[in-house]
């Protein structure tokens, strides 16, 4: 994506979509440590496995030396 605008947007969206399917009662928001390039990150915690989902929304330089923007999602297992 090469408008900001539009990637916080879909990051948003994409966001709501995994707070829609995760059990309310297990999952709770951490403090999730950003990247240099970072714009937003969020992550969650399972309480009873401590698997983790991240995600984030990064900007990148392009060829060009304009931005571009990429969502990631990972998802750990717990220990």
């Amino acid at each position: 994506m090469t408008d900001q605008k539009e990637a916080e947007n879909v990051f948003a969206r994409l966001l709501a979509d995994v707070e829609a399917a995760l059990p309310s009662g297990r999952w709770q928001l951490v403090t999730a440590v950003p990247t240099l390039a970072s714009i937003r990150s969020v992550s969650y915690e399972d309480e009873k496995t401590a698997a983790q989902i991240d995600i984030e929304l990064l900007a990148q330089t392009t060829a060009e030396a304009q931005f571009s923007y990429v969502i990631s999602l990972y998802g750990w297992t717990g220990f």
